[in-house]
Parts: C-alpha cells; sequence; structure tokens
C-alpha cells in the first residue's frame, strides 16, 4: 500500500515533535525549580520549600531519566546563554543527584497528616519515601538486579507501609475520576497528584485514569 510509508513518515515525524517538546517542557520545569532554589529566601520554613521544589525536580529529572538515559544536569539557573554547554552524566550519576534529592526531601518534608487535610495534594516525607523506593527499584532492575538496589527500595518503600498515613481503598474503582468524580481526588491510597480542573465535558481525567464509555 503506497499510503504505509507516508503514514509511517508522518507518524515519525509527530512523535519526534512530542519528543523534543517534552524535551523542553521538562528542562523547563528544571529551569524554573533551579530559578527558585538560587533564591536567597530566609522564611522560617524555607528548608520545607525548598524540598517540595526539590521533590518536583526529582521527578522531572527521574521521568527523563528513564525515556533519555544520563542527563545533562544543569545545576544552577542560567539566566543567559553563557553556561549552557553542560556535559552530560551517565545514568548512574544521574541517578545519584535525583537521590539526594529525595534524601534532602524526607528530612525536610511534613508528612501527608502533618500537611492537613486541605493539603493532601503537596509533597510530603511519604511521597518522597515512594518516589525515592521507586528510583532504586528501578535502577536495580536496570543494573542486573542489583541486590543493594533492591535492598533500598524494600526499606524506603517499607517506610511508606509502616507510617500508617496511607491504606488501599476497599474498592478499586474509587481511584477514578470517571466513576465516583470528586471523591477520588487525594484519598488515603494518594501519595502525590497533580491537581487537574475539569473542562466543560469534565474529560479530563480520561487522560490519566479509565477510558470507558460506560460506568457500570
Amino acid at each position: 500500500d503506497a499510503g504505509i510509508p507516508e503514514l509511517l513518515h508522518n507518524s515519525w515525524g509527530e512523535s519526534c515533535v512530542f519528543s523534543a517538546a517534552l524535551y523542553y517542557r521538562l528542562y523547563f520545569t528544571i529551569t524554573l525549580c533551579n530559578f527558585y532554589l538560587s533564591q536567597e529566601g530566609n522564611a522560617a520554613d524555607q528548608e520545607m520549600r525548598n524540598a517540595e521544589v526539590r521533590f518536583i525536580r526529582a521527578y522531572t529529572m527521574f521521568t527523563m531519566l528513564r525515556i533519555y538515559g544520563g542527563l545533562a544536569i544543569p545545576e544552577s539557573y542560567t539566566s543567559g546563554l553563557d553556561g549552557l554547554e553542560i556535559p552530560r552524566k551517565t545514568a548512574d550519576e544521574t541517578y545519584d543527584y535525583i537521590i539526594q534529592d529525595l534524601e534532602y526531601c524526607i528530612a525536610n518534608l511534613p508528612t501527608r497528616s502533618q500537611w492537613g487535610s486541605g493539603a493532601y495534594y503537596k509533597a510530603s516525607k511519604g511521597a518522597a519515601q515512594a518516589l525515592l523506593g521507586d528510583v532504586y527499584l528501578t535502577r536495580g532492575c536496570m543494573n542486573n538486579n542489583n541486590t543493594s538496589d533492591f535492598q533500598q527500595a524494600k526499606k524506603y518503600l517499607g517506610e511508606v507501609i509502616d507510617s500508617h498515613e496511607y491504606e488501599l481503598l476497599p474498592d478499586y474503582k474509587d481511584l477514578w475520576y470517571w466513576y465516583v468524580e470528586e471523591a477520588a481526588k487525594n484519598t488515603k491510597e494518594s501519595l502525590f497528584e497533580c491537581q487537574f480542573g475539569t473542562n466543560a465535558n469534565n474529560e479530563l481525567h480520561l487522560y490519566f485514569g479509565v477510558m470507558d464509555t460506560q460506568k457500570s
């Protein structure tokens, strides 16, 4: 079929455009985090605020690491074209950088209950522990099933369980906006959630949840 090569070409082109846009947006997020951290804030809770930002940076870098491998790591905010030639780190060096951020987060973030019910959506100590456990689990799987990484994953994920800050919901449907709407947000099972709004057709949840035409 003469249309197949053109279809493949268009799909490849769209994928490249999407990848480039994603790459830009993720690095833009890191830049915003670095900009905040470059400011000399002196609030009483400054370490906690920094930890919230470092959580977002670690989450973003972990996402990029799984897509692109080792990253060029801008460790300070860049306001111009100078200093943009940053050498790419190895995957292990990138993992280590992410781990340092998350260890700081664990030491300086409140627990979910300390945030209070009105701020469950914020990055918490438990969210940082869970993400760090995921980081170690992923690195272990990508490093010939490294048992040391797996032990670290077990440690941090175990701390999430032992905190009793979270619990599984009795009904799996309760996780999805499609079925229970607002009640699905920031439940006891949730570690960290982006707070998406709704459009006129109430469909944003479909991009991140159950894609179905029936609620039964």
